[in-house]
């Protein structure tokens, strides 16, 4: 009996299983019938299964749970991405300086209000290869010619209003105000379109690339802004601030964005693997 025992011991777990043959199964009810230590074995081990699998599935309804808030963030993350970009580059097609001002609403304000919203859509993740770092060579590349450019339309009109007031030399040719506000518009207009479509071609895209993203928010904050200094610029002195202040929040954001991101991206890869952040 003993024997017997241990061998209908054996079979129990593919019994509770249900994968053995049906001699085994009339072979361990008819056994389990008359002992009492094999039948309680048997009921502990149905017991256990129903648990474990109770377990599993609040598990698994858990993790769905966490799946769907952070679909539901993200998609609520990218509607105001969405929001914020299309007013910013709609501004830049409304007369007066568009619909952001700089004394109300400073660029760092609006800057940080795009930084939150792609957090919450879940573009600062990196998916890395070597389309992603096309696109960071490309949104730093843009960036660059921004800051530049503008710091040479900003000093170029300054230069009008305190030595010459008889032109603005604007690449090389003389102009008047007049005709550098229209081609300077244009500029921006043409200039926001390729930050503002990779950033959001990073949001709706499946690859993510923090880098280009924080590249391509500030080039859109600067260019938006700059665009309402055309509008309202009154004096050498407003224009010089107004560039140093533009300069020094948009760069140190690009800056301390970049740092912040690989940081946590270096610590993520260390502690719990690529694909954390």
């Amino acid at each position: 009996m003993k024997m017997n025992c241990n061998v209908i011991q054996d079979l129990l777990p593919s019994y509770v299983d249900d994968i053995c043959s049906q001699d085994t199964r009339e072979l361990v009810q008819g056994h389990v019938a008359e002992c009492a230590q094999c039948r309680e074995k048997l009921e502990k081990m149905k017991n256990t299964e129903i648990v474990a699998g109770k377990a599993a599935g609040k598990q698994v309804d858990y993790l769905k749970k966490i799946r769907s808030t952070i679909t539901h963030r993200e998609s609520l993350g990218k509607l105001m991405l969405v929001l914020l970009v299309g007013i910013a580059y709609a501004g830049l097609f409304v007369g007066g300086g568009g619909l952001l001002d700089y004394p109300r609403i400073p660029s760092l304000v609006f800057s940080v209000l795009l930084f939150c919203a792609a957090a919450i859509a879940g573009n600062y993740r990196y998916s890395g290869g070597r389309a992603r770092f096309v696109e960071i060579i490309l949104s730093g590349a843009v960036f660059i010619f921004v800051v530049v450019f503008f710091i040479y339309l900003i000093n170029a009109v300054t230069h009008y209003a305190t030595v010459d007031a008889d032109k603005i030399l604007f690449l090389g040719k003389g102009m008047e105000p007049g005709q550098v506000g229209p081609i300077c518009a244009n500029v921006c207009r043409a200039g926001a379109l390729l930050p503002a479509a990779v950033l959001l071609w990073n949001t709706f895209g499946k690859y993510k690339n923090a880098y280009a993203t924080t590249l391509n928010i500030t080039a859109v904050s600067y260019i938006v802004y700059v665009n309402d200094w055309l509008y309202h610029m009154d004096s050498a002195e407003t224009s010089v601030r107004f560039m140093r202040e533009l300069n020094v929040t948009q760069i140190v954001l690009a800056v301390v964005g970049i740092v912040v991101f690989a940081l946590l991206h270096k610590l993520g890869k260390g502690n719990a693997g690529p694909e954390k952040f």
